[in-house]
């Protein structure tokens, strides 16, 4: 059932609370992380590649993949190549943003792994919540994750992948116990440095890391001012 799920498609599945139909508290990075995916999908499918740290499209066809394909569409229209970093944060804003996001949620809740629950606040605003129809694939993944990192199993490549997008995004004490940590942030380090894909692997984690971080320090500086000015 796993090797069903695309990258991003696996990434945004475990930043859902299972029950519950909502983000993760540890996923407020998680758009980031999207972004990173997709980027990382398109690099293992040969259409984008790294040249002198810019990003660079090696065919802007359309795929067939609604995420994938807007993301193609919107790099092929930049005027010149452009960072790794540059693209995550271009892809994981705004409009673009939300419009991947639906794509790669709709996927899922297509091939019955999610669903759809209708809420409503205060008897008038509704919103939507996104519980696992399917389970398994879940704990299936949570599982290959543990088993690479904890216990040092052969896993696949695109484990690989999503324990690199885990660990740039904060998000590893979601999936590790407190007292294996520690163990799981280095052997993620080791992973990332020594995967097949490395080169845009590392570019890709970093330009996450770097995205974090900023948003990091423009929260901080947020509301340093706010308390300042009160």
């Amino acid at each position: 059932m796993t090797t069903d799920l695309t990258l991003s498609e696996k990434y945004l599945l475990l930043c859902y609370h299972p029950e519950k139909g909502r983000l993760l508290h540890t996923a407020n990075y998680y758009n980031y992380g999207l972004a990173g995916a997709l980027m990382l999908e398109l690099a293992e499918r040969g259409i984008c590649k790294i040249e002198n740290n810019k990003l660079v499209l090696t065919d802007n066809k359309a795929i067939g993949d609604k995420a994938l394909d807007l993301v193609i569409a919107r790099i092929a229209r930049a005027d010149r190549p452009k960072k790794p970093s540059s693209w995550i944060s271009t892809i994981s804003q705004a409009v673009l943003g939300v419009k991947i996001k639906q794509a790669v949620r709709e996927s899922l809740i297509q091939k019955r792994i999610l669903s759809t629950r209708e809420k409503t606040a205060l008897l008038i605003f509704k919103y939507n919540r996104y519980p696992a129809r399917n389970t398994r694939p879940r704990r299936q993944i949570i599982q290959d994750i543990q088993n690479l990192v904890i216990k040092r199993q052969i896993g696949n490549n695109e484990t690989m992948l999503l324990i690199a997008l885990l660990g740039a995004t904060k998000m590893t004490k979601s999936f590790f116990l407190p007292e294996d940590r520690k163990v799981a942030n280095k052997r993620i380090n080791e992973i990332t440095r020594n995967n097949a894909f490395a080169k845009v692997v590392d570019s890709t984690v970093t330009a996450v890391q770097a995205a974090v971080l900023g948003a990091i320090i423009a929260t901080t500086v947020v509301t340093a001012s706010t308390t300042s000015a009160n």
